[in-house]
C-alpha cells in the first residue's frame, strides 16, 4: 500500500503542478476578463501553491514513515483544490474549471492509498 500511496502521492503533485501552469498560460492571455483573470491567479498563487506544498509534505511524511499529520495534509491540499473550483465555478467561462475537478478525483486517490496506509500501522 505504501507504494501506491507515494506513487499517487507523486502524481498528485505533478497533476497539480501542471494545473499550475496552465493557470499561467491562461493568464498570459490579455483578453481574459479581469475577474477570471482574479480567479487565475488565485487559483496559482494560493490555492494550488498550498496544495502543492501540502502534498510535498505528505510525500516526506511517507518517506519518513511518520504518519500522524499524513491526513491533515491530504485534507489540507483537497480544501485548497475545491477552494480553487468554487472560485472558478463561479465564472461565464472558467479557465481551468475542469482541472481543478480532475484534479479533486486525483486529491482522493492520494488520500485514499494514504489512509491504507495509516490503518496498516
Amino acid at each position: 500500500a505504501t507504494v501506491f500511496a507515494v506513487a499517487a502521492t507523486k502524481y498528485a503533485k505533478e497533476s497539480y503542478e501542471s494545473t499550475m501552469e496552465a493557470a499561467f498560460r491562461a493568464l498570459q492571455n490579455a483578453s481574459l476578463p479581469g475577474d477570471e483573470r482574479a480567479a487565475c491567479a488565485a487559483c496559482r498563487d494560493t490555492y494550488y501553491a498550498q496544495a502543492r506544498s501540502s502534498t510535498v509534505a505528505a510525500m516526506n511524511l511517507l518517506a519518513e514513515c511518520s504518519l500522524g499529520q499524513l491526513g491533515g495534509e491530504y485534507a489540507n491540499a483537497a480544501d485548497a483544490i475545491k477552494a480553487c473550483r468554487d472560485a472558478q465555478s463561479k465564472l461565464q467561462s472558467p479557465a481551468i474549471y475542469g482541472l481543478a475537478v480532475s484534479d479533486l478525483m486525483v486529491a482522493a486517490l492520494a488520500s485514499g492509498l494514504g489512509e491504507l496506509v495509516i490503518a496498516k500501522q
